[in-house]
């Protein structure tokens, strides 16, 4: 019996809940074969060949995928495409820190916890001091990295897929990587993070540590931050197998997969790998892969504004800005799992306005430009519903701010005046959920409803539309305090 593997790439296979149909096939792989591990097949102990690294991942946490200039996906945005196609996920595997040591190993290395800092592909920005930490010992600390040393293996979106970059800053990058030979039973995680263009040399610290890789960067806004690593292996094993679904829905077929694989096996096996406790070659070559549970580090917030009286359909949106923390640090990989994870600079002081941006498709690229003002949305057939069922005006794109329990809007209007002259001016208003402190969570996405009734009077109310059910929040300006027209 054959088993015919489409896979040579590492790659990463998502679901096409949110983002559409996937291809089956994968993209730039090249057809090998193994019979190992299959039914009825008892040379597990001598493969004859390497065994290619694929990485997936969970994408039911993804609410969006973006770029800089490229905007939130969002599941009828016929821009998707463009979008995924500049998303740059970076990926690293080291050896896993809670069962990858063993005592009193032959190989010593083996006795003690992985160095971050090895390193097995990486020849650029390697720091001088650590040139000798190139992971020549058959993957003890360093699995999987890339070119780059501080930035580990860049890969990109296709299809419903990641897999490595064959292009990247104008080289051609190495697109094959695989388990080690040697050390078939030490398990490895499998980090990912994506920073958008957050670039090297605008802005970006980066710490690696023997225990953990670090970014220190500022957030502008426009930018998508998202992290994960993979889950523990008998978490994975010990889900409940999904219910069958459609051909497209890639990550659940994968979970399907998975179970058919693990029943598979026998009972000598699977005390095996529950033994070994991480993902690794022995656990790869029974079809059994590492699932990386992505989370997005940043909260999604929309702008729709409503005309509240006949009078606001002469104002004008001129700029929408939010105040929010805005100096990061991500530890994208660490010895735990459990460090991996964002915090942001939380001090009065560390917070800035960030300013809501268009992203529009330019040259085939989708790109931030800066706000178009726009005239509130009039119509009077409308006077009949409440204000916040009327004819919205949707404002710019997203804005992408830190999780928090209140931020300051700012909002800059233009409205003529009755001498002919324009009347310039501002509101500013504190939008929370509550007044008990509840937050604003990462990973959600939160509409903020305008309601303008002329040059006199702004109010603000939020609401969560698709995550998760929400009563309107309305904040009087009269209580809240405003600024209004000059």
């Amino acid at each position: 019996m054959t088993l015919r593997n489409v896979v040579k790439t590492l790659m990463v296979a998502m679901t096409a809940s949110i983002f559409g149909a996937c291809s089956e096939s994968y993209p730039g792989s090249e057809e090998y074969d193994h019979t190992q591990g299959l039914p009825g097949i008892k040379n597990e102990d001598t493969w004859s060949e390497q065994i290619p690294v694929m990485l997936f991942v969970n994408e039911q946490n993804v609410f969006a995928v973006k770029t800089r200039g490229a905007g939130a996906i969002e599941g009828s945005d016929t821009n998707n495409v463009k979008r995924m196609e500049q998303a740059i996920f970076h990926v690293f595997a080291f050896r896993d820190g809670l069962h990858g040591v063993f005592e009193n190993h032959p190989n010593a290395l083996l006795n003690s916890q992985p160095n971050l800092q090895y390193y097995v592909n990486a020849k650029d920005n390697v720091p001088s001091n650590l040139l000798s930490l190139i992971d020549t010992t058959n993957n003890v600390n360093c699995l999987l990295d890339g070119k780059d040393y501080k930035f580990g293996l860049p890969t990109m979106l296709k299809g419903g897929q990641l897999y490595p970059r064959r292009f990247y800053k104008g080289e051609t990058l190495d697109t094959t990587f695989y388990y080690s030979w040697v050390n078939q039973e030490v398990p490895y995680n499998f980090f990912a993070f994506h920073i958008d263009d957050i670039d090297p040399t605008n802005g970006v610290t980066e710490i690696r540590q023997a225990d953990k890789i670090v970014y220190k960067f500022q957030i502008d806004g426009s930018q998508d931050v998202l992290y994960g690593v993979s889950d523990d292996l008998r978490n994975e094993i010990e889900k409940e197998e999904p219910e069958r679904v459609g051909k497209d829905d890639t990550y659940a077929n994968y979970l399907n997969k998975v179970h058919e694989a693990w029943k598979r096996l026998s009972k000598a096996e699977k005390e095996k790998i529950y033994d070994i406790g991480g993902y690794c070659t022995f656990t790869a070559h029974r079809n059994i892969h590492p699932v990386i549970d992505m989370e997005h580090a940043l909260t999604r917030l929309k702008f729709k504004a409503y005309a509240a009286d006949p009078k606001a359909k002469d104002v004008t949106v001129t700029r929408v800005q939010v105040k929010s923390m805005y100096k990061a640090t991500l530890t994208a990989a660490a010895r735990k799992r459990s460090e991996v994870g964002i915090v942001f600079d939380s001090l009065a002081t560390d917070r800035t306005y960030l300013t809501l941006q268009e992203v529009k498709n330019v040259g085939g690229k989708m790109t931030a430009l800066p706000f178009e003002s726009k005239l509130i949305n009039y119509k009077p057939a409308d006077e009949a519903y409440d204000w916040y069922e009327r004819t919205p005006t949707d404002l710019g794109s997203s804005l992408l701010v830190a999780p928090d329990s209140v931020y300051a809007l700012r909002m800059e209007f233009s409205a003529p005046k009755s001498d002919g002259t324009v009347a310039i001016g501002h509101t500013e208003v504190p939008i929370r959920l509550d007044h008990n402190g509840t937050m604003f969570e990462k990973g959600n996405e939160y509409v903020i409803q305008v309601a303008v009734y002329g040059i006199q009077e702004i109010a603000v109310k939020a609401n969560l539309p698709g995550w998760k059910e929400h009563d309107p929040i309305v904040i009087d300006p009269d209580k809240e305090g405003y600024t209004g027209f000059e």
